[in-house]
């Protein structure tokens, strides 16, 4: 009886699947707004997580409340994710960036924009987008679309804040 129920237990503990997922994504651009923001500079921040406690977490925030928690995220769970952080300016303008230190295995990846709303202002990738263009508005985003590649102009985007080491 013991042998059996050992055998149901490994058999239990087999089947737990790990929830990470193949996440693709290899440019990212953005497009910017004149007058976006109260002509104020929009951070936005595109964001892996390696941990699914912290995915649960962070995939829930809204953009201000990551934003305020930003710094003790960052210190306290720099081993679980990675975060690479763009600030574009408030004029009509397309920025593509090769997106440099992805992992492809994670639990999620979410990009936040830091505008002066209480909107949510955040998106969650899709494990099969490659290549990604943002539309910033004036006040919220306004568009989200996966493309082709944007071979334009591609700026390599390394990891911009601390980082895991995957």
């Amino acid at each position: 009886m013991k042998f059996l129920a050992c055998l149901v237990a490994i058999f239990l503990i087999g089947c737990e699947q790990d929830k990470k997922k193949n996440y693709s994504l290899q440019t990212f651009s953005i497009l910017s707004t004149q007058n976006m923001n109260n002509n104020s500079v929009v951070r936005v921040e595109l964001v892996q997580i390696f941990n699914q406690i912290l995915w649960n977490i962070v995939s829930k925030m809204k953009s201000k409340q990551y934003f305020e928690n930003r710094k003790s995220l960052l210190s306290h769970n720099s081993q679980h994710m990675k975060v690479w952080s763009f600030e574009p300016l408030p004029r009509t303008e397309l920025s593509s960036f090769c997106i440099g230190n992805w992992t492809p295995m994670c639990y999620g990846s979410i990009v936040f924009m830091s505008y002066n709303t209480d909107k949510k202002n955040s998106f969650t990738l899709t494990p099969k987008t490659k290549h990604l263009n943002i539309e910033l508005g004036l006040n919220a985003l306004k568009k989200i679309s996966p493309t082709k590649k944007n071979n334009t102009k591609l700026i390599h985007r390394n990891i911009y804040s601390i980082g895991a080491d995957k």
